[in-house]
């Protein structure tokens, strides 16, 4: 697992072999979403650095774009 943490609020996010990356609130020590949309392990994960924007790369050879506070994928190249 891999984890990066947002420099505007109190959240982070994980990614991991299951397929997701997840926003967590640290405050709270809460998961808050899972993101789901790669076909297999998402190995690397990290925060714009000021916007709710989220990057992760997966082993399926995609690079995807997600909005952290709706969960939504943005884009995927």
């Amino acid at each position: 697992m891999l984890a990066s943490f947002c420099r505007t609020d109190l959240k982070f996010c994980s990614c991991s072999d299951d397929t997701t990356v997840k926003v967590w609130d640290f405050a709270k020590c809460q998961e808050e979403r899972s993101l789901s949309g790669h076909g297999w392990d998402v190995k690397c994960v990290d925060w714009h650095p000021s916007k709710s924007l989220l990057v992760s790369g997966g082993k399926d050879n995609l690079v995807k774009l997600w909005d952290a506070k709706s969960g939504r994928e943005l884009c995927s190249f």
